[in-house]
């Protein structure tokens, strides 16, 4: 029994060390978004049409959702305003790579001048309860966000982007909610404060170019303060391409389980159940210029900066879903039971009839239950690869408003070199 025991142990221990979403053959790609394609633009409502399709089904819009305080600004730490003329599609006139563009730039190039209500475009129709931000008086940038318009309930997210890298560049890929609880899941975000290194910082001016933040937020303290969770700046070795070169970067959202990826590689888990979102959330990508993520407070010398070109490149957003078989409970006596498994299970049990399982060196699989359980001894040689992993099973019922999304595109693009 000490035997099984310490097996079962160490098989556990390796579950956060080898799981990969894209080696699991039990998720399904549910929204795809290459933004290919060069029929796309944007109305005055700010959603994404097709030209000339009047029954195409809106997928974005090119800012924030009755956000703060307007839709097209954050806070009085940003300094840019949302503009959907800075959310750019492959057009096939200005670009035809692919690639969905947000771009920065200055109001003014020479001043410090903040932009008055004259200056920018607000979505136009009737009742929209987006206003000009009379309170905001340092809007020196142009720049843009795209959320998506219906929501999502768990799942597993995926960009793969390139980022600015300068003083004052907070690019983001995160989900928000806008139910009764604060819920926010930053599946990364770069910014300037968490840009110094330990002593060797290699450039003052542009700061370290190997590094992300990570972290979730969920409800509100007494003071009425985001309670955040799960917080960890990734920092990756120089010998890899830094933030400004392309990187995927994915987070595996379920009941009592949050994963981090950086390509493909766990970077950050988090497990209490009590303290992760379990309302729907839209997903959204956004390039905010501001003064909150520099090292210092506001002032002429630490202000923003915006390069010509400043913009994030973004290849393709991806949503899977998990395959769920939650009413059902499986006993495995024998190995060969493990390819016919493709989707989760109420239960897992592993029960030999022989007294002991042999698992073959050539196995790679993923086995996914709400209770996992070992009646008998299990033999794994070198070269097995079997991760077993128990949460609880997700519902996809209060997602069945999203299928417009799912129908969007279902096919897979390979990323580009």
């Amino acid at each position: 029994m000490r035997k099984i025991i310490y097996l079962w142990t160490l098989l556990l221990f390796n579950i956060s060390v080898m799981a990969q979403i894209h080696s699991e053959n039990m998720w399904d790609i549910y929204f795809n978004e290459d933004f290919n394609g060069f029929d796309r633009g944007w109305g005055d409502d700010y959603l994404d049409k097709q030209q000339g399709n009047p029954s195409y089904q809106p997928i974005w819009r090119a800012y924030y959702h009755e956000y703060y305080p307007s839709g097209i600004t954050l806070n009085l730490h940003q300094h840019h305003i949302f503009q959907r003329s800075q959310c750019i599609f492959n057009d096939g006139i200005n670009y035809s790579d692919g690639i969905f563009r947000i771009a920065a730039k200055r109001i003014d190039n020479t001043t410090n001048t903040s932009a008055e209500c004259g200056d920018y475009e607000l979505p136009k129709w009737e009742g929209s309860g987006h206003d000009c931000d009379h309170d905001h008086h340092f809007l020196y940038f142009y720049s843009g966000a795209i959320e998506t318009i219906e929501p999502f309930l768990y799942g597993y997210f995926e960009i793969r982007c390139k980022t600015p890298v300068h003083r004052g560049a907070f690019p983001a890929f995160w989900l928000w909610g806008n139910g009764r609880r604060y819920e926010e899941i930053d599946i990364f975000e770069y910014m300037w404060n968490i840009t110094i290194p330990q002593n060797d910082h290699p450039s003052p001016e542009l700061g370290y170019r190997h590094v992300f933040n990570t972290g979730m937020y969920f409800d509100v303290d007494a003071q009425g303060n985001r309670k955040l969770f799960a917080h960890k700046i990734v920092r990756f070795p120089e010998t890899q391409p830094d933030m400004n070169q392309w990187h995927t970067f994915g987070m595996e959202w379920l009941p009592g389980r949050v994963v981090w990826y950086f390509d493909d590689e766990v970077v950050n888990e988090f497990y209490e159940s009590e303290n992760i979102p379990y309302g729907p959330m839209t997903l959204k990508a956004n390039y905010s210029l501001d003064n909150w993520s520099l090292v210092h407070q506001w002032d002429s010398s630490a202000a923003p900066i915006a390069f010509e070109g400043d913009t994030m490149m973004i290849d393709y957003i991806r949503v899977y879903h998990l395959n769920t078989a939650c009413d059902e409970d499986v006993v495995i006596t024998n190995p060969l039971q493990l390819d016919t498994i493709q989707t989760m299970k109420h239960s897992l049990s592993f029960s030999p009839l022989n007294g002991s399982i042999i698992m073959p060196t050539t196995l790679n699989k993923t086995l996914r239950a709400e209770t996992i359980t070992m009646n008998g001894e299990m033999e794994i040689p070198a070269g097995t690869q079997l991760t077993l992993i128990a949460h609880p099973c997700p519902c996809w019922e209060e997602e069945s408003r999203s299928n417009t999304i799912a129908k969007k595109n279902r096919q897979t693009k390979s990323p580009k070199p």
